[in-house]
């Protein structure tokens, strides 16, 4: 069984397998930096496999407010590998993001 299955969702997998400093990594940095669980084809593939409703509601959601897809993933609709490998990198960063701004939301009482 693959370990992914045990997650209702790849939000969920995500705020089980990284803390704080691997969700900075990923939103500053981004995936392509060499995140653990997030390297290799068969990882992202697989997790594309797994979450791939969810992944595309985020792309719609990301379309709906921005009128296109983004450009890396369009780039690599020649090889379903690469377009796998890219929906996850999007959805993960696109996650990194919101958890971010969350995170800085809630700490920025601590700042002042």
């Amino acid at each position: 069984m693959s370990e992914y299955k045990k997650f209702n969702s790849f939000k969920e997998w995500m705020l089980d397998t990284y803390e704080h400093p691997d969700w900075e990594n990923i939103n500053y940095s981004g995936c392509q930096n060499g995140v653990s669980g997030l390297i290799y084809y068969d990882e992202t593939n697989e997790i594309y496999d797994t979450f791939s409703h969810e992944l595309h509601d985020v792309l719609a959601e990301y379309k709906d407010m921005t009128g296109e897809f983004p450009d890396y993933i369009i780039k690599n609709l020649d090889s379903s590998t690469q377009f796998k490998n890219s929906v996850v990198w999007f959805v993960a960063e696109w996650y990194a993001d919101q958890y971010m701004t969350n995170w800085e939301t809630n700490h920025s009482e601590n700042l002042a």
